[in-house]
């Protein structure tokens, strides 16, 4: 990783949430995994979605009832994204592709996993200042837009479709078996970093799967850059420490992991395997 990368970063990790820029944020990602590519092409092709957007807006947000503007500003937004840039949900087929997870090969091909095509499609409400985030529901991403008490569910990898209850409760027994249901937390927006954070395990996801725990742990090494204070971070390098038999790194971030975190189960997880590299090294 080169110094200016790393700077960038750690200027990332330096901010409170609210103040990341998210899109920009996804292409410092990319270049820390693409060190020789340009990112500043890239920055100039968000900067023409916001002029794009600012353009459309100023022409069509307010022709109409006040009861219609949040449906005018999806709308403008899926003709912006989707009609006007051209880009498209990946096929399923595609999302095994650790490229796929790049933001870079997203706007080179106008093609992407749903996660960064949310990504462009908040950057694109957040340069008008409207209201959206990003949904904690489970493998599947979603976002929220918000205007004057009212609000709309936006999947955007059906092209920007409004989604209600039951097309959630649907998802959701597909993903997670046919006696799921619905959970409030499904609907809390998601932070920033956590967005990042969601992107980025699904390449870890499957370096993982492939055994590529080096790759992976290089991953989470990034994400703590950019998330210092997450302390899941340090359970999921604790984790991969192990896998690479480097037990004074894994035993220093598992440490972490119990002093840091709230989550009592995982916790839990985290000292029983500190003991067995304990048994396993006599330390």
């Amino acid at each position: 990783m080169t110094p200016e990368i790393e700077a960038e970063l750690k200027a990332i990790g330096a901010v409170d949430d609210a103040e990341i820029n998210l899109a920009d944020a996804a292409l410092v990602l990319a270049w820390a995994d693409n060190p020789t590519v340009n990112i500043e092409r890239y920055r100039q092709h968000l900067g023409k979605i916001e002029t794009t957007m600012a353009e459309e807006a100023e022409t069509t947000i307010f022709d109409g009832p006040p009861s219609d503007i949040l449906h005018r500003q999806i709308d403008l937004i899926n003709r912006v994204l989707f009609h006007k840039f051209g880009y498209c949900p990946s096929d399923k087929r595609e999302f095994r592709n650790i490229a796929e997870s790049n933001l870079f090969r997203t706007i080179e091909r106008r093609k992407g996993l749903p996660i960064l095509l949310g990504i462009l499609y908040m950057h694109a409400a957040r340069s008008q200042e409207w209201q959206i985030s990003g949904l904690s529901f489970p493998s599947h991403f979603l976002m929220r837009m918000d205007y004057q008490g009212q609000r709309q569910i936006i999947d955007v990898f059906d092209n920007g479709r409004l989604v209600d209850a039951s097309d959630m409760r649907n998802l959701a027994k597909d993903i997670l078996g046919p006696n799921a249901e619905l959970d409030y937390r499904y609907y809390e927006p998601m932070s920033n970093r956590d967005i990042l954070i969601r992107a980025v395990n699904h390449i870890k996801f499957h370096l993982i799967e492939d055994e590529h725990f080096d790759k992976a742990l290089w991953w989470v090494n990034v994400l703590k850059i950019i998330a210092p204070d997450e302390p899941r971070l340090y359970f999921d390098s604790g984790v991969l420490y192990t896998r690479l038999a480097e037990y004074e790194k894994a035993m220093d971030d598992l440490n972490q992991f119990i002093d840091t975190s709230d989550d009592a189960h995982s916790r839990h997880e985290a000292e029983f395997l500190l003991l067995s590299i304990k048994d396993m090294t006599g330390k």
